[in-house]
């Protein structure tokens, strides 16, 4: 945990410029905690942080967002929770800039001639892929694909992914945007496309409920979030490349990348064109607290 809580000057403060004259008694950055912690200063090889001692009184508990691994909703759930506690202590330079570049999955742009891509046989997999990474090479230099996102919000605490940024394409230029505002639910994409007109290409989480299969199109519907809906569309010039069957799909939890857009005939209703199996990353959801093991100091850095 590279950010805790001052009770002193009541704001964050950075483990790498703790003072205990000036900052006294420090907490955990998670509003729902709050437990005393300690500042390792850190070494060569470790970065200072702030980390629980591990007796009664200095445990995360079980609501803080250190307690124990967390799926990719809660760790995104708690990355905009902890970008707000945090906004006194964030630096430039401590931005991690990720570009975005997800081009190679987008089966509407050739990369082969006709012929060959007439040859190139179309892969069906079994089921949406559930991003699976080992712990090293935590952070990643490019996002190609919403596994890429998987492995961010489950490889990262809440604090490191305040801290990351993409470089995006928007129109002619490149912009740069906060993981926040990039990767979303239905709610804020709903808000994005009614508020401020924006049809823009992003990530949304969700959790598929049924899927309707017409001649034409595939309507993938997800749980409402906060009453908006929100459908995944598909159009049957993409069909060849989206082989994913219902049974597949109903109930998992997924990240999908796509272009937003409204749906014109109901209300509290938005939408995302996606084009192949590649728009979509399942993932794991985390059993409740109580179903869980014992739980691990994640604030040892």
């Amino acid at each position: 945990m590279k950010v805790a809580w001052s009770t002193k000057v009541k704001r964050s403060v950075l483990a790498a410029d703790y003072d205990q004259a000036e900052h006294g008694m420090v907490q955990c950055i998670d509003e729902k905690c709050r437990v005393s912690v300690i500042v390792n200063r850190g070494n060569s090889d470790i970065a200072p942080h702030f980390k629980t001692t591990g007796y009664a009184d200095s445990q995360h508990k079980p609501e803080c967002g250190f307690f124990q691994k967390l799926d990719p909703i809660e760790a995104l759930e708690k990355a905009n929770e902890y970008r707000t506690i945090m906004a006194s202590t964030q630096l430039d330079e401590d931005e991690y800039v990720i570009d975005l570049n997800l081009g190679r999955i987008d089966p509407d742009r050739t990369y082969l001639s006709d012929d060959e891509n007439e040859k190139k046989p179309t892969k069906k997999k079994e089921k949406p892929e559930e991003e699976e990474v080992g712990e090293d090479n935590k952070k990643i230099t490019k996002c190609t694909s919403p596994k890429s996102i998987v492995k961010l919000l489950t490889k990262l605490t809440p604090d490191e992914l305040t801290n990351i940024y993409f470089s995006v394409k928007r129109g002619p230029k490149r912009v740069k945007l906060p993981l926040s505002e990039l990767v979303i639910t239905p709610d804020v994409a709903y808000r994005y496309v009614t508020e401020n007109n924006d049809t823009g290409e992003y990530f949304v989480l969700g959790r598929v409920k049924h899927v309707n299969r017409r001649e034409k199109v595939i309507f993938i519907n997800l749980y409402p979030v906060n009453g908006i809906d929100f459908t995944l569309v598909v159009f049957q010039a993409h069909f060849p490349y989206f082989t994913y069957t219902n049974e597949q799909l109903v109930d998992k939890h997924c990240v999908i990348y796509g272009k937003l857009r409204k749906n014109q005939q109901r209300e509290s209703h938005a939408e995302m064109v996606i084009k192949s199996n590649d728009y979509i990353a399942a993932f794991r959801k985390r059993k409740q607290v109580g179903e869980q093991m014992e739980p691990t100091d994640r604030s040892d850095g």
